[in-house]
């Protein structure tokens, strides 16, 4: 029969990955407008139904099966999220480092205000007719670098030493403050927080706290769960009344300029302020109102400025008490550690926040985010041509012969001498046979299909060694070379950022490996010749980026294979930074991700076993009368209908069984009159659109093709 081959098909439709998990619970579903419901995926596990077929089932039954399969199939997806190309924005300077290179030093200054940082802002004040500016200011500290230090960051590029990093307010002239005090505050907005200055020291502030407003006969303020009423008042006091749950529990007399505490403690209320009915028209009273804390508090440099949290700390300088002078300031600085006091470092697309996120220090992205990848590794067992043959290609080095390190890249860069165009790949020869002359240059000549030689066998011994090819990537230009001092060495590059990687050739075998052994070993890979004196990194289980973005990928596992990964930049990478609030970030994008699906999803009627009834959601395809398990359920009542009461007309019926064999597991009946029956209704299964409106648990479907069928 027919079946076997067909339900491989339906089979390798689904199956080009992970295996169904089973028995994994999908939603129980009881509306024939779900039936995609019976798909699943968590953590990329697919929770898939098992599709039955009676073993003597026709051609149309198991097309019908492969429909909804196929349709199913496409339901296992999971999001993926691919991150953007583009930079992040601010409303502020932004400037590009090179690694290694200072922060601070690329932005020119070290302070910056409202004219190149639109979000912060000025405000005027104005303390008993002594009028100023006051300023906010971002203030860059000192020593601010990229670093690629590959000791450290594990391929990571980070900003680090941001401990300095400043939020400021200044005074754009020196202004008199004397008599300033808690009856006669100045008020300033610091992070963007109304703050009422009662004292300024050398390095201290003092503020009113807690929550200010105003109370008269018909406001009152609410603070935490006391309700503060206003009862009577003068121009020196007034008389306030607290309740709490709508009962009185306390009463005072303030005068103004004191702070009084109620509820035994738990309360306390300044009274700033107190106006009478004859001068003003109406008596009322300015409060603040605290709830478990002092009224009044002073703030030192030094001092947190989030409880438990180290990241930030008060910054205060005042050179006198009664003056804000030009040099003076209150501000909150960045300490350089996390908010447990670990070292911080600031990674591409993050940003550095002030308190309130009222401000912030951005590391928007790379200037380049276009790579060409080379992967190295020995290779052999192919024919080279002979390309200055006068006639003709002649064979120069048989397969046998050959013992090759190819240098592969996924986008034309190579350019070699004597050669037309850029190729993708380049093969190095070695036959060290001869003491001298060992080393051949290969290219693939896509207009003889061929192998073929770039050069004759040339002396790599020298220092200089020979040139294997030169490396051209948008701007980035780069020479690929060999040496065989003491020991076979291949290597490129760039601005004083080398790498080296080292092979061995066995003469008895002709064969290439990277370093000694099959295994990872530390002199395998070196890079990074800034000092004449490249680190060896082969057992290195990171990325490791030099100064220019040249970046080796993976090193100890691809060195275990043999193999040196490189990704080479189209210019010099460098960060960007900026200053101010983020306006855009990095254009990034969401997809759905088909999850492959690879264990037998299909089995025949006398195939199925009890954990298969117990383990599985199931698709029934075929009436009582070829399916044994339709007419199980028949039998128990679940299905209407068994094979000898089948009715006599031509129609197909799209059921669904809630608990069918198993509490929590569903069937799906798909059945028919006819075997043409059967297959349109799970044609319209497949396209679930004349099912969207259906929310019972039963479908029926009648007519002689797609185009004309009707579901009821």
């Amino acid at each position: 029969m027919q079946f076997r081959k067909l339900a491989a098909i339906a089979g390798s439709a689904l199956m080009t990955g992970l295996t169904v998990a089973a028995p994994v619970m999908a939603a129980t579903i009881t509306q024939v407008n779900k039936i995609s419901d019976l798909v699943s995926v968590t953590d990329s596990t697919v929770s898939f139904p098992l599709f039955v077929v009676g073993a003597n089932a026709k051609a149309e039954d198991v097309a019908g099966a492969i429909n909804v399969a196929v349709m199913l199939a496409g339901k296992a997806t999971i999001e993926k999220s691919v991150a953007g190309t583009g930079l992040a924005k601010v409303d502020g300077p932004e400037r590009e480092v090179e690694f290694g290179g200072d922060i601070d030093n690329a932005f020119g200054t070290t302070q910056f205000s409202s004219v190149s940082i639109p979000s912060l802002k000025e405000f005027d004040i104005n303390f008993g007719g002594n009028k100023t500016t006051l300023q906010e200011k971002i203030v860059l500290g000192t020593g601010m670098t990229l670093d690629n230090n590959k000791d450290i960051y594990n391929g990571t590029v980070v900003a680090k030493d941001l401990g300095g990093f400043e939020y400021r307010i200044i005074s754009t002239q020196t202004v008199d403050l004397s008599g300033l005090s808690a009856t006669k505050p100045l008020s300033i907005k610091i992070l963007g927080k109304d703050y009422l200055l009662t004292r300024i020291g050398g390095s201290s502030i003092t503020v009113l706290k807690g929550t200010k407003g105003t109370i008269d006969a018909t406001r009152s303020l609410t603070v935490g769960d006391y309700e503060i009423k206003f009862i009577m008042g003068s121009s020196t006091q007034a008389e306030i009344a607290v309740y709490k749950g709508g009962s009185l529990v306390d009463q005072k007399i303030i005068t103004k300029g004191s702070t009084e505490e109620f509820d035994n403690g738990n309360l306390k209320i300044y009274l700033q302020n107190a106006y009478e009915f004859q001068v003003y028209g109406v008596a009322k009273a300015e409060i603040f109102a605290a709830v478990g804390s002092d009224i009044e508090k002073t703030i030192n440099s030094g001092d947190l400025y989030t409880e438990n949290d180290q990241s930030w700390q008060w910054d205060i300088s005042f050179a006198n008490t009664n003056k804000w002078g030009t040099s003076d300031y209150i501000g909150v600085k960045f300490s350089g550690t996390d908010k447990d006091g670990n070292t911080f470092y600031l990674k591409s697309g993050e940003k550095l926040m002030t308190p309130e996120d009222y401000t912030g220090f951005v590391f928007e992205g790379f200037t380049v985010n276009k790579y060409a990848t080379i992967t190295i590794s020995p290779v052999s067992g192919f024919t080279v041509y002979n390309s200055t043959a006068s006639s003709g290609y002649g064979i120069l080095v048989p397969s046998s012969e050959v013992a090759a390190i190819k240098l592969s890249s996924d986008v034309p860069i190579f350019n070699i001498n004597g050669v037309e165009g850029y190729q993708k790949d380049v093969y190095m020869l070695i036959n060290k046979t001869t003491s001298d002359k060992h080393i051949m240059v290969v290219y693939y000549d896509s207009k003889s299909s061929r192998y073929v030689n770039a050069t004759e066998w040339k002396d790599a011994s020298g220092a200089s060694g020979v040139t294997i090819a030169s490396l051209t990537y948008d701007q980035t230009t780069d020479t690929i070379n060999y040496t065989n001092n003491t020991h076979p060495k291949l290597f490129g590059t760039k601005t004083n950022n080398a790498w080296e990687a080292y092979y061995n050739y066995n003469s008895a075998d002709k064969k290439i490996r990277l370093g000694t052994s099959d295994d990872a070993e530390t002199g395998d890979v070196k890079f990074d010749n800034t000092a004449g004196n490249p680190a060896e990194v082969g057992t290195w289980e990171h990325d490791i980026v030099s100064d220019f973005g040249i970046t080796l990928v993976n090193v100890k596992t691809n060195a275990g294979n043999n193999k040196v990964v490189i990704k080479y930049p189209a210019q010099q990478v460098k960060g960007k930074f900026g200053l101010g609030i983020q306006t855009s970030a990095a254009g990034g994008t969401t997809y759905k991700e088909a999850v492959p699906i690879t264990s037998n999803v299909v089995k025949l009627d006398s195939e199925v076993s009890a954990s298969d009834k117990s383990g599985y959601d199931l698709v029934l395809v075929g009436g009582p009368c070829v399916n044994s398990l339709v007419a199980d359920l028949a039998t128990a009542g679940k299905f209407d209908y068994t094979c000898e009461n089948w009715p006599a007309e031509n129609f197909g019926i799209i059921k669904v069984v809630k608990d069918a064999f198993t509490s929590g597991k569903t069937a799906l009946i798909i059945a028919g009159t006819r075997a043409q029956d059967t297959m349109l209704a799970a044609r319209v299964v497949q396209d679930g659109t004349k099912l969207a409106s259906i929310t019972s648990s039963s479908a029926k479907v009648t007519g002689e093709n797609f185009q004309t069928v009707v579901v009821q």
